[in-house]
C-alpha cells in the first residue's frame, strides 16, 4: 500500500525556500530556451546586445536619417558656374625649317625638321560579274498642249525639246497633237 502524507502547515521558512527554487528552476528553463533560439555564430565570442540597446540603436540611426533628409531639403544651396574669358590670338610669323637642327629655337625662330617625298603605286585585281550594261538613252513623258490653233499640229521624229536647266529631249516617233478649244472666247 502506499503511504499518502498530508502536511497541513508548514513553517514560512521553508514555503520561502521551496518558492525561490522554483523560481530558480523556472529562470534556468527560460535562459536555456533563449540560447537555443539565438543563432550561434562561429568564431565571434560576443553577445548580441540586448533588445533595449538594439532599440536605442535603431531609434538614433533612423533619427539621424531623418535629420540629414531635413537639412538636405531645407538648407540653402548655392549653384556656381564659371566661365574663362577667351580671346583670339592671332599669330603671323615666318618660321624656318632646318634638318640639322635638334629642337627647336624660339629666338631665331627655327624648328628642326626633314623634307620627305614616297612615291606610292597600286595595283588591285577585281573579279569580272559577267554582267553587261546597255547604253540606252534616257527616257520620260511630257504633255505637249496646242494652245496656238484649232487644228492640229504635226511633230516630226526627232522634235527637240529644250527644258528649264538646258537639257535637251528628243521624240523617238511621230507624234500629232489635237488642236485647242475655245472655252468662254478662250483658247
Amino acid at each position: 500500500m502506499r503511504e499518502i502524507r498530508v502536511t497541513d502547515i508548514l513553517p514560512p521558512q521553508k514555503i520561502r525556500e521551496e518558492r525561490k527554487e522554483e523560481k530558480k528552476e523556472e529562470k534556468e528553463i527560460k535562459i536555456r530556451r533563449e540560447e537555443e533560439k539565438k543563432p550561434q555564430l562561429k568564431g565571434f565570442d560576443t553577445e548580441v546586445p540586448s533588445s533595449p540597446t538594439k532599440k536605442i540603436l535603431i531609434f538614433s540611426s533612423i533619427f539621424l536619417v531623418l535629420i540629414g533628409v531635413f537639412c538636405y531639403l531645407t538648407l540653402s544651396k548655392a549653384e556656381i558656374e564659371i566661365w574663362p574669358e577667351t580671346d583670339s590670338l592671332s599669330v603671323d610669323t615666318k618660321l624656318t625649317v632646318d634638318k640639322t637642327a635638334n629642337e627647336p629655337n624660339l629666338p631665331t625662330k627655327v624648328i628642326p625638321g626633314q623634307f620627305f617625298q614616297r612615291d606610292k603605286t597600286v595595283s588591285q585585281t577585281f573579279p569580272a560579274t559577267g554582267k553587261t550594261t546597255k547604253d540606252e538613252k534616257a527616257e520620260g513623258t511630257i504633255k505637249v498642249y496646242n494652245a496656238y490653233s484649232t487644228s492640229p499640229q504635226v511633230l516630226v521624229a526627232a522634235t527637240r525639246f529644250v527644258s528649264a536647266d538646258g537639257k535637251v529631249f528628243r521624240t523617238p516617233i511621230k507624234v500629232t497633237v489635237p488642236g485647242g478649244t475655245y472655252d468662254k472666247g478662250k483658247l
